[in-house]
């Protein structure tokens, strides 16, 4: 038996438990420090009290061990190396470790310097994506499309935490890229078909849905269905931050829309009056229909019906509309113009109401949603109408509106 006094103990105890550790954290193995550690319920990182990370990520706050041999007590210190509390808390998705999100339900301001006094450089919206520059006592400097400033922390997740939220608000689509292609009822090349799409026709993707290799889980129109994987581009729908200047000429151009709007709205009026003396009432309100609906274009008409439906819906609700009246004039089922969908008579509202719409101002969000309905942004799948939520009717349902 070889004699060992007690300098010498302490010496082979600490090496061994450094070693012990350095093998738990190549094994994977999580070692937490005797009632002094918790788990953060925000990224799955192990943390002691005091707010340093954990073994998983470092050995930094570990505390000092205690090691039995008779009646003889030994202690041991574990000490962590400088880059070993350097390590990234993203685990389960590394690409977003520099990825930020604002968690908020409009708008978060982003400024020039790390203050609340510091000038505003921009906005992240709901389901803006970021990367994150730096940290800063409290904020992100941050980066997205042409906006670049300080966000504070207190507004963001990032990470893990970041990619989860994304998931939850941002659409998954798929874009066909082929001339045709048929969705099926199921992922087979001899399930029925339920429908024929075409070529840069977009679907929302069913996250949701049993994933099976080669093929795309979709829902148009209310049918769910598969896609040939090899046909389409699935993407997830990312958005960017707004400068202050770009934001700035939303603005300005939402003003000129709206004084455009004011314009022909009281130009229609005068004309609506002028005839109401040389017609009969019944003639007249024809002829006025005809009039008014001519003065305008179709941008301020479906931005019109989108503030009259879903002015205080989210965006995407926003859109939504516009896109279903978009798909009444693509169906051949309806007239096959905006204007013509739009007073069809027991569809939707009255010229007149839309003519108070216009005359009180178009929000800038609607414009730009009938803007992109126009454009083709369908996230309803072809559906071509809607009803309250609590009508209980099926469909996709967005904000409060049920789509059908």
């Amino acid at each position: 038996m070889i004699k060992m006094n007690g300098t010498t103990k302490q010496r082979i105890l600490r090496a061994t438990a450094v070693l012990t550790a350095g093998t738990m954290l190549t094994a994977g193995a999580v070692f937490l420090p005797e009632k002094n550690a918790v788990l953060a319920d925000n990224a799955g990182v192990v943390v002691a009290k005091d707010g340093v990370a954990g073994v998983s990520a470092s050995l930094h706050a570990m505390q000092t061990a205690t090691v039995s041999s008779g009646t003889e007590q030994t202690t041991t210190e574990v000490v962590a190396t400088s880059n070993e509390t350097s390590t990234a808390t993203s685990a389960l998705y590394p690409d977003w470790a520099n990825k930020l999100m604002a968690n908020v339900e409009d708008s978060v301001n982003v400024r020039e310097t790390a203050s609340t006094d510091g000038v505003i450089a921009g906005k992240l919206r709901k389901g803006d994506v970021a990367d994150i520059v730096a940290t800063q006592d409290g904020w992100y400097q941050i980066t997205s499309g042409n906006l670049t400033g300080y966000v504070s922390q207190d507004y963001a997740v990032t990470g893990d935490a970041a990619k989860a939220l994304a998931d939850q608000v941002c659409a998954t689509t798929a874009t066909v890229n082929a001339s045709a292609l048929k969705l099926r009822q199921e992922a087979n090349e001899t399930a029925t078909i339920l429908t024929t799409l075409y070529q840069n026709e977009s679907v929302t993707v069913r996250t949701d849905a049993p994933q099976v290799d080669g093929w795309v889980a979709v829902t148009k129109n209310g049918k769910d269905g598969y896609l040939s994987a090899s046909y389409v581009t699935v993407q997830k729908n990312y958005g960017t931050g707004i400068t202050a200047q770009e934001e700035a000429a939303a603005i300005a151009a939402q003003k000129k829309a709206e004084e455009e709007a004011a314009k022909k709205a009281a130009e229609a009026a005068a004309k609506k009056a002028a005839k109401s003396k040389t017609t009969t009432n019944s003639s007249s309100s024809s002829n006025a229909d005809t009039s008014d609906a001519a003065s305008y274009d179709d941008v301020t008409l479906l931005a019109a019906i989108i503030q009259h439906e879903a002015g205080n819906e989210i965006y995407t609700g926003q859109v939504a509309v516009g896109a279903a009246v978009m798909n009444r004039v693509k169906s051949g089922r309806y007239p096959s113009s905006v204007r013509g969908v739009l007073f069809q008579r027991g569809q939707f509202t009255s010229e007149a109401e839309l003519n108070r719409v216009i005359a009180r101002g178009l929000k800038s969000s609607c414009i730009q949603a009938a803007q992109e309905a126009l454009a083709g942004s369908d996230p309803i799948d072809g559906c071509v109408s809607f009803r309250p939520v609590r009508s209980g009717r099926s469909g996709i349902v967005i904000g409060n509106h049920v789509f059908f």
